[in-house]
């Protein structure tokens, strides 16, 4: 596969110590690696991120991310199928939304996740969740609803804590 920098990258991220290794969130692509300066990229996204939402990667943050053969790689992808994460650099991936967090999380737009520098176990995911406008009878026109939601683990995805960063009504 070809990876270029259009519409079909969300995001890239590089290694600090080993600057020629880099890491790409896709369009529907899922996530690819490579680690010679981009000249030959490999899939690591396996059948858990290749299949329908997960495959649109909006957002990765790698932590570690020095190894040629990555398998001591951890790799965070936040997808439209939820929170996904791999210990091995490559496949298998576990759902993080389905596994460990509560059920609204299931229901998020998922476009960011980042862990913390000091802490690498710390982690934080962001999206938004919106409801659609509605006319009720006896109750009228409800506008739409978008909330933005903020997730935050301290201990490597085990645990998860919720935050409503903004929550409006939007005329449809």
């Amino acid at each position: 596969m070809t990876i270029t920098l259009d519409e079909r990258c969300w995001a890239f991220w590089i290694s600090d110590r080993r600057p020629s290794i880099l890491y790409c969130a896709t369009e529907g692509a899922g996530v690819w690696k490579t680690y010679d300066d981009g000249e030959n990229w490999q899939d690591i996204s396996g059948s858990d991120l290749n299949e329908g939402l997960p495959s649109y990667v909006k957002a990765i943050h790698v932590v570690k991310g020095e190894s040629i053969i990555g398998t001591d790689d951890t790799v965070w992808a936040a997808t439209l199928g939820g929170i996904f994460k791999t210990e091995t650099g490559s496949s298998p991936w576990t759902n993080m939304t389905e596994e460990y967090m509560d059920s609204t999380a299931q229901y998020i737009d998922w476009w960011g996740v980042l862990c913390g520098p000091a802490n690498p176990e710390k982690v934080y995911c962001v999206g938004n969740y919106t409801a659609s406008a509605s006319n009720l009878p006896g109750i009228g026109y409800i506008p739409s609803r978008g909330v933005i939601y903020m997730y935050i683990s301290e201990d490597n995805g085990l645990t998860w804590s919720s935050y409503v960063v903004n929550d409006y009504a939007r005329e449809a």
